[in-house]
């Protein structure tokens, strides 16, 4: 099983920001034979922690104050939509171009859950979709207006609707 310990580990440094249970399941059915039992297999938990305190060192340090430089590498280009700031406070706005086009027609409030989610209905079948995250400093009503005002830009200019040729 020491090979098991060392191949979650080696495969959690490498992939830093996947999850660590994930990891830990492809590894294990990766090393069992089919039909084998192994009553020494150490416990999923205590892998997870073996993983994340290994990735530890490498992950990036988290922010100190709201002046830090925000890394963009790892989240997609078509995700990171605007970094909107007011006095001292400073508000990230994610939102792929899609979510942005289902929000045009959309009606909401804002509520504390710092994100604006809509209803898809596609036949019998109806679902929660998520339009746009922020990740707010404050929760003040100047911040909210801030946001929305960073979102409304975002937003396509021009709208053809039922169009027919």
């Amino acid at each position: 099983m020491l090979f098991l310990v060392r191949n979650v580990e080696e495969q959690g440094t490498r992939r830093l920001f996947e999850s660590a249970a994930g990891i830990i399941e492809e590894a294990i059915i990766g090393s069992m034979e089919p039909k084998q039992s192994c009553p020494a297999l150490p416990e999923t938990i205590n892998l997870a922690r073996r993983v994340n305190w290994a990735r530890q060192k490498l992950r990036p340090r988290d922010p100190t104050d709201l002046h830090f430089v925000l890394d963009s590498s790892h989240v997609t280009d078509e995700f990171l939509m605007k970094d909107v700031s007011n006095d001292t406070r400073r508000h990230v706005v994610l939102a792929s171009d899609t979510m942005l086009y289902l929000l045009v027609d959309a009606t909401f409030k804002v509520v504390k859950k710092l994100s604006i989610h809509t209803f898809v209905k596609s036949g019998t079948c109806t679902k929660q979709v998520p339009l746009a995250f922020t990740l707010m400093s404050g929760k003040r009503r100047s911040g909210y207006v801030v946001v929305l005002k960073g979102i409304i830009d975002l937003l396509p200019n021009r709208l053809v609707w039922s169009f027919a040729a």
